[in-house]
Formats: C-alpha cells, structure tokens, sequence
C-alpha cells in the first residue's frame, strides 16, 4: 500500500513537470517492491543471517527454490517491461511519421490556394482605377492565370515529391 500512496500523492500536480513527478514517484514505488525485507531476503535469494538460524535444511532449500523462482520472475516482468516502453516507443514515433505526412499535404493544399486568395484578394476591391475593369478579357484572362498558378505549383510539388 505503500506504493500505491507513493503514486497517487502527485496526481494533482498540473503541467507537463506534474506527469513526470507522477511516473516518477510510480517508477521508485515499483523499484523499492523488490527491496530487501528486514530480516528477510535480500537480492539473489541470499537469507540474511536474522533468519538463517530459524530454517532447517529442507526449508533453506525450499526457500532457496523459491528465491530463484521469484528472482526469475522479476527478472521476466523486467523485460516485459522494457519491452513495452520499445512498443509504446516505436508506436509514438510511427504516430509522428503519419503526422508529419498529414502536416506535408495540408502545406501543399495551403500553398496551391494562397496566391488563389490572394489574387480574389486584389479583385475583390472593386478599385474604379483598376486597368483590368474596362478590359473585354479579364475575367477570362485571371481564370486562365489562376489555373495556370495551380499547374505550376502542381508541377514543383511532384518535382520535389511532396505530391
């Protein structure tokens, strides 16, 4: 229960600081599970004097069964551990990857429509003194230079694969 209380004591801490405090204080509580009992048992099955007095042989060996077995076992929980901090590594990463692509196209999307905006920009103003208002061929002529815009950055986003 020790433990337990050791990790919920930073829940409330706010932030990115307060997370880490948390697995923190979760990491230490789950390395202190394994240390050495008074009068018990230390690391690698070896029974501390206090209680190697009290134990027949029969026990000694059974306790020193035991002792391997829970060493093995902790030592596999161990790996599995550090084998899911890999997974939960490499599936973060991979969630950056697909990021980065959805981040690539919608920079494409955006570049392709800015000078598109910015030209409905300038034609929005409606200026009275703009040379292309009295001009027979200008609507046409800014659709065919809108297109054309698209065409060109079409064409240098395939050149450089981002497309």
């Amino acid at each position: 229960m020790r433990g337990a209380a050791a990790v919920s004591g930073g829940i409330g801490d706010a932030g990115v600081n307060g997370h880490r405090a948390v697995r923190q204080r979760r990491d230490d509580a789950c390395r202190n599970a394994d240390a050495p009992v008074a009068g018990g048992v230390g690391r690698g099955g070896v029974i501390l004097p206090s209680v190697n007095g009290g134990l027949s042989e029969e026990e000694k060996a059974q306790w020193q069964l035991f002792s391997n077995r829970a060493e093995r076992l902790h030592d596999h929980v161990e790996m599995l551990r550090e084998y899911l901090v890999q997974i939960r590594e490499l599936y973060q990463s991979l969630i950056a990857v697909q990021q980065n692509q959805v981040m690539s196209i919608l920079t494409v999307v955006t570049t392709i429509f800015l000078p598109l905006t910015l030209i409905a920009g300038w034609y929005g103003m409606n200026f009275p003194n703009m040379p292309e208002f009295g001009w027979k061929y200008a609507y046409p002529a800014v659709i065919i230079v809108s297109i054309l815009v698209i065409i060109l950055e079409i064409i240098y986003f395939k050149k450089k694969k981002m497309l």
